[in-house]
């Protein structure tokens, strides 16, 4: 099954209501958290446990029965952050001056700060592996990566839409292209919150979306797929609105 082509984006995507608002949500609680981190030392980030019927998606328990629960690898969140902290300043520059090779290749170092040993663009053909029902996504042809690295470029430009949206619509992009030969998911991740906090990504701050497999599984993937496949971003926007403002919760009980 072919990825959907997410580009171009429509700015009313975003300014839809059941889009917008929970993006305002997330924008405003981001605000609110790094006001937060310049005066206290904010905890560890936790599940919150009672906020899990919020994030848990009901198709998750079929993905389960289906696929299995996903195996996760140690050190992934740790190696996430640090690379978001090293790149996040310098991968913002290039997307805001629409250098596609440079973007590129900050994606490639942030492919090799999360692990990847041969951090490079790929140059022939991906696909996702079948899953239990045999159904594969194959990806864009290495052709098509430069223009949708500058689509998305030009999406991080747009004065219309909110921080929020950026970030969400920006990982979806990278996940739908897969430019990299490996660790298209870590660096997307990695991506999604450079844009979210912008010069204020950092351990305490970082939303540890790679966890999420282990308290919510294929929830995200889900959500995802509902964006790619039915243009339908409210899942998405809904599930990092929960996971921020969970966040946020538990700093305020915390304090």
């Amino acid at each position: 099954m072919p990825a959907r082509p997410l580009f171009p984006l429509r700015d009313e995507a975003a300014a839809d209501p059941s889009v917008g608002a929970p993006c305002r949500r997330i924008d405003d609680a981001v605000g609110r958290l790094i006001a937060l981190s310049a005066t206290r030392a904010l905890p560890p980030w936790r599940w919150v446990e009672r906020d899990a019927e919020r994030i848990v998606h009901p198709l998750g328990e079929h993905a389960i029965a289906r696929n299995g629960r996903p195996e996760l690898r140690a050190g992934t969140t740790d190696a996430e952050t640090q690379a978001a902290m090293r790149h996040s300043r310098a991968i913002r520059r290039t997307m805001l001056e629409g250098d596609v090779r440079a973007f590129g290749n900050g994606l490639r170092a942030m492919a090799a700060d999360v692990g990847v040993r041969e951090a490079a663009i790929r140059i022939g053909p991906s696909a996702i592996q079948p899953d239990g029902g045999g159904v594969s996504i194959e990806f864009a042809a290495p052709q098509q990566i430069p223009a949708r690295l500058e689509a998305m470029a030009a999406f991080y430009r747009d004065p219309v839409v909110s921080t929020a949206f950026k970030a969400i619509a920006l990982q979806a992009a990278l996940l739908n292209l897969h430019p990299l030969r490996d660790g298209n998911g870590r660096v997307s991740r990695a991506l999604f919150n450079c844009v979210l906090w912008g010069d204020h990504v950092g351990p305490a701050l970082y939303l540890p979306i790679y966890d999420l497999r282990d308290h919510a599984p294929y929830t995200f993937e889900i959500c995802l797929r509902s964006a790619e496949i039915q243009d339908n971003w409210r899942p998405l926007a809904e599930l990092y609105a929960e996971l921020i403002e969970s966040r946020e919760r538990d700093v305020l009980q915390a304090g």
